[in-house]
């Protein structure tokens, strides 16, 4: 087996998957933060915000959804922010620590309260429990995953990967302009059914993100039990 297979076979993707969700998730709550600081120092009428104000508003159903227990969009806006880097910094280099998935749901709770979006907590409950996988995977994984299923899903995880990132980045850009370049024109979409397509993607992405998480536990469990 040549250096770079063996490179490539020793890779913890689930290390990589719940840091790339992660980042996401934080990315997500940074732009939410940015559009409630525009909407200056007023307070919000009850707990659930649109994060888009009228006046910044690129079309009719940009509004995104969250929830603040701040009575100020721009403090709110501000803590989002924070918290979003926050959530980003410490996926990028600490979940994978002792207690890194408490600490991350932890981040993301609070980025979740201070109006870092709504949509992404079902999200972060998912990555919440694959970080606690990252170092040892539980052993019924290799019970639970044939020795087929886990070789097939293990090749895959990438792909699954990419393409939960690419739909996540999409559906964030088209939550925030009405559109999707290049999908919007392919599937004739308007201000009239792009909401409609969000949940649609929505829906994808909540039964995409725990496939991809699988297969990178398999990929795991092979390379645990075919070390290097």
């Amino acid at each position: 087996m040549n250096k770079q297979m063996v490179g490539w076979r020793n890779i913890n993707a689930t290390h990589i998957i719940v840091s790339t969700v992660g980042i996401l998730c934080g990315i997500s709550g940074i732009e939410h933060g940015f559009f409630e600081t525009l909407q200056g120092n007023t307070a919000p009428d009850t707990l659930l915000i649109k994060a888009i104000g009228p006046a910044d508003r690129f079309w009719p159903g940009g509004t995104e959804t969250a929830l603040t227990v701040i009575p100020s969009f721009f403090v709110t806006g501000i803590l989002a922010m924070l918290a979003g880097l926050l959530v980003i910094i410490w996926s990028a280099g600490f979940v994978q620590k002792k207690y890194g998935s408490g600490v991350f749901f932890l981040l993301s709770l609070f980025q979740f309260l201070v109006g870092g979006g709504f949509a992404q907590i079902f999200l972060v409950l998912m990555v919440t429990l694959a970080a606690t996988q990252i170092n040892a995977p539980w052993k019924g994984w290799r019970i639970l995953l044939p020795g087929f299923l886990r070789r097939f899903l293990g090749q895959s995880w990438l792909v699954l990967l990419i393409l939960f990132a690419l739909t996540l980045l999409g559906s964030m850009f088209a939550a925030i302009f009405g559109f999707i370049p290049l999908v919007s024109s392919l599937l004739d979409l308007n201000a009239g059914n792009t909401t409609g397509f969000l949940y649609s993607l929505a829906y994808f992405m909540l039964a995409l993100l725990p496939l991809t998480i699988l297969a990178g536990l398999a990929h795991d469990v092979e390379r645990m039990d075919f070390p290097g």
